[in-house]
């Protein structure tokens, strides 16, 4: 078994990676459905961001990352709370879950979006809708 870290650190491999998870992740009709609730994959998928904004401002300077970091807003992102909806609303595993746990999936859901728990909420009430 190969024991090395993935290590992924060159700006086209990151944006690749970026890209390739939200495919996965937000696909309006997904070929595996447990991708975009994954805690996994959110992790994976916020590690890019995290990783992509340190070399942004690494290169391109502080404004240019928190341009990067404004656009992790999901507020500027209505498909993306779209999807979600849609996706909850086929898949209903969580309706048995206490709210820890709901606001938890529906995270990974956004992620690598950043929301309020008035946006997690919002979700909440289209999807039970």
């Amino acid at each position: 078994m190969n024991k090395q870290p993935l290590v992924v650190a060159e700006y086209a491999e990151l944006m690749a990676l970026h890209k390739a998870l939200l495919e996965a992740k937000f696909h309006p009709n997904p070929e595996n459905a447990y991708i975009s609730g994954s805690p996994h994959v959110a992790r994976i998928a916020d590690a890019t961001e995290l990783s992509l904004i340190a070399l942004i401002r690494d290169n391109k300077g502080n404004e240019k990352a928190k341009e990067w970091e404004a656009w992790l807003d999901l507020a500027k992102h209505r498909w993306v709370f779209d999807r979600v909806v849609k996706h909850m609303r086929t898949h209903r595993q969580w309706e048995i879950w206490d709210l820890v746990a709901l606001y938890d999936y529906v995270r990974c859901m956004v992620s690598p979006f950043r929301c309020s728990t008035e946006h997690i909420e919002e979700i909440i009430e289209s999807v039970r809708r």
